[in-house]
């Protein structure tokens, strides 16, 4: 899965919060949006 945040590709949360050390705000969003994607059945 490709994260796209900021304009920006990302293999993984992991490392966007590593190179930019991002505050959990972003880390909440992701959570939210995979527990989405589960809900709904996509990964």
């Amino acid at each position: 899965m490709t994260i796209k945040i900021l304009g920006s590709e990302l293999s993984s949360l992991e490392d966007y919060i590593l190179q930019n050390e991002v505050v959990p705000i972003i880390e909440d969003s992701y959570k939210c949006m995979v527990t989405l994607q589960q809900l709904v059945g996509k990964n």
